[in-house]
């Protein structure tokens, strides 16, 4: 339903099949439409077009407040089929209007808790997962995880994924930035009432998997920078060959080439190509510490104590490993652009330059 320049109301055509309707009702702020020998039908959350009034068809661009929605954990969907009616997505379910499709490199949406902290950020720019921003009404769905954890490009995953933790019941709020303007409105995350999960065991699984995420994001971070190292290393090998300096960067190089691959490889499968590789090449310590938290996130429960046990045992192999890559950044990696800059590598090589 719209308004025209007239603020006159407009008929909403649906493309529906022509049946008699027999019934009409409301229940919790659902539309239930009975059709006669065929069916019923649901227009959910009314709540949307209840705010539409002449004030938010004048504003350039508008949030609406949103229906709140439920944590579902292991009550959520069971299969399907073609005779079911489709659910509403899993999670807050957003929706927004702006007259105008805006510059999308100027809008944006953020999660906040209750004490104001933002959770997780979501960009209209985004080239992976755009925030949706056309003319007219836009629906988001977020679905109640705070950030991912970091990842690399061509990671491949057997045993977890980088998802964030999802956020415990209680009060969030949405705020919409477009450009210096912003617009905010809160809503309440609700826990299933068929779970009889205690607060402080959704605190508790919650605080568990962020510790997990964190530390899958230092891991990765690792790896990066590990990679980093080893391109520019192999760039300043490749400017010293054929020079007085090649046989004194081949020393400097071998040892730590070899440790930073040593860890590398403890953290990571490097032989991983394919979602099948890991059948094949044993998992590492990212992917081991990933299954954990998959497993720690079913359900409304806090972790077991073998879940803590198994995370406590690879923590303390990645954070030596991660050790050893502060010790290699500190002293291998030192020496050598001491080195190197001693033996005054050329900065630029072309092949074929003649020195």
């Amino acid at each position: 339903t719209g308004l025209d320049d007239g603020k006159k109301w407009q008929s909403l055509q649906l493309d529906l099949p022509i049946v008699p309707i027999t019934d009409l009702a409301v229940k919790e702020n659902t539309l239930v439409v009975a059709t006669q020998g065929r069916s019923f039908w649901l227009l959910d959350d009314l709540k949307v077009i209840q705010q539409l009034d002449e004030e938010a068809f004048d504003r350039k661009w508008v949030l609406f407040n949103p229906k709140d929605p439920w944590r579902r954990g292991m009550y959520g969907r069971w299969g399907g089929s073609p005779h079911r009616g489709e659910d509403l997505p899993d999670g807050a379910i957003l929706h927004y209007r702006f007259e105008q499709k805006p510059d999308s490199s100027i809008v944006s949406l953020e999660i906040l808790d209750a004490g104001g902290e933002v959770l997780r950020t979501f960009a209209a720019d985004d080239e992976e997962s755009p925030l949706p921003a056309e003319a007219g009404m836009n629906q988001f769905v977020w679905n109640l995880r705070t950030e991912d954890a970091e990842g690399f490009d061509g990671l491949v995953m057997w045993a977890g994924q980088l998802d964030g933790p999802r956020v415990v019941p209680g009060d969030y709020r949405a705020r919409l930035l477009v450009g210096t303007d912003s617009m905010e409105v809160g809503f309440e995350l609700k826990q299933d009432p068929r779970s009889d999960a205690r607060p402080e065991d959704l605190q508790a699984q919650y605080d568990f998997l962020a510790t997990i995420r964190d530390e899958l994001s230092a891991i990765h971070g690792c790896i990066k920078q590990i990679r980093v190292a080893r391109e520019q290393i192999d760039a300043v090998v490749q400017r010293a060959d054929g020079t007085d300096a090649e046989e004194a960067v081949a020393d400097l190089t071998q040892s730590l080439l070899e440790d930073m691959k040593a860890v590398e490889e403890a953290l990571y499968q490097t032989q991983n190509r394919s979602r099948q590789d890991p059948l094949n090449f044993p998992i590492r310590l990212n992917d081991k510490l990933a299954g954990v938290a998959r497993t720690a996130g079913i359900g409304d429960w806090p972790p077991t104590d073998q879940a803590r046990a198994v995370y406590e045992e690879l923590h303390g192999q990645a954070q030596e490993q991660l050790g050893h890559w502060e010790q290699i950044r500190s002293g291998g990696l030192a020496e050598f652009n001491s080195r190197v800059a001693e033996l005054q590598i050329p900065a630029v090589r072309l092949e074929g330059t003649v020195d």
